[in-house]
């Protein structure tokens, strides 16, 4: 005999399987799998920031930003996707990086051969995009950092 379970996305809930097996003397044995937690819910926000720890409103020197994130998931994290912008949520100013599983993110100017357009008295916002392991995704910004003051 065989019982199906429908999935109901409920992420709290691990699931296991039993089977029982009986030889030729009747005599049975129940195994059971070590569980299975299905994730059918996007990475969590925790939060973006500016700045290299602590959330910064501004910073005085004008060739560099720093960012860092945390998001959290049942599954895990997969990979994280890190871009830069003059408005929340854009990229004018450094396009979508995959960073992979790190939570810090730093660009100078003309790092790796690529110059920043970045200008005093000009706000930046990091935008962060969160995959979680399966396949879910979910993007934050900061609220953003004035350079150059």
């Amino acid at each position: 005999d065989a019982t199906l379970v429908q999935y109901t996305n409920d992420t709290a809930t691990t699931y296991y399987a039993t089977v029982r097996a009986w030889n030729a003397a009747g005599l049975s044995r129940d195994v059971s799998s070590d569980g299975l937690r299905f994730d059918g819910t996007p990475p969590e926000v925790v939060y973006v920031r500016d700045g290299y720890a602590l959330d910064i409103e501004w910073q005085s020197f004008i060739d560099r930003l720093f960012g860092n994130w945390l998001f959290e998931d049942v599954s895990g994290i997969a990979t994280h996707e890190v871009w830069w912008g003059t408005a929340p949520f854009t990229d004018d100013v450094l396009e979508r990086t995959n960073v992979n599983e790190s939570t810090l993110y730093a660009t100078l100017q003309d790092y790796n051969n690529v110059s920043l357009p970045l200008q005093a008295n000009v706000r930046y916002y990091l935008t962060v995009r969160a995959v979680n392991n399966a396949g879910l995704s979910a993007v934050a910004t900061s609220d953003g950092v004035l350079l150059g003051l």
